[in-house]
């Protein structure tokens, strides 16, 4: 019985090497996209929340809310190391009453809207 010649495994090293690192490498880029999404998820969930909170707590008169609170969120938005790519405050019917007001911020793909009732100043 003759023994057949054995392939020269020369060269296979770099390429395995190359298919494993991809391999191994491939779930860490989903997870860093994952990372980023869940990131500027919560900073405008938390932007929005709070500058609504401070606009509401600290403005003299409902006039001031609007500017207070866009103040507030770009100075959170600064403390987060993000950047806000919209912001937009709307109320349900008529402001000056008491009824509710929503601000509305936009990070990236992430948006978060905070609700609060205006007071009747």
């Amino acid at each position: 019985m003759s023994k057949l010649p054995l392939r020269s495994s020369s060269g296979s090293t770099l390429l395995e090497l190359v298919i494993w690192v991809s391999l191994l490498l491939l779930p860490i880029g989903g997870g860093l996209a994952l990372y980023g999404q869940l990131s500027d998820q919560l900073a405008a969930e938390s932007i929005a929340r709070n500058a609504l909170r401070f606009a509401v707590l600290s403005a003299d008169s409902n006039a001031e809310v609007r500017s207070l609170s866009y103040r507030q969120a770009e100075h959170l938005a600064q403390s987060w190391g993000k950047r806000i790519s919209q912001i937009r405050m709307y109320c349900s019917g008529n402001c000056p009453r008491g009824n509710l007001l929503h601000l509305e911020v936009v990070i990236g793909n992430a948006r978060a809207t905070q609700t609060s009732a205006l007071s009747s100043r």
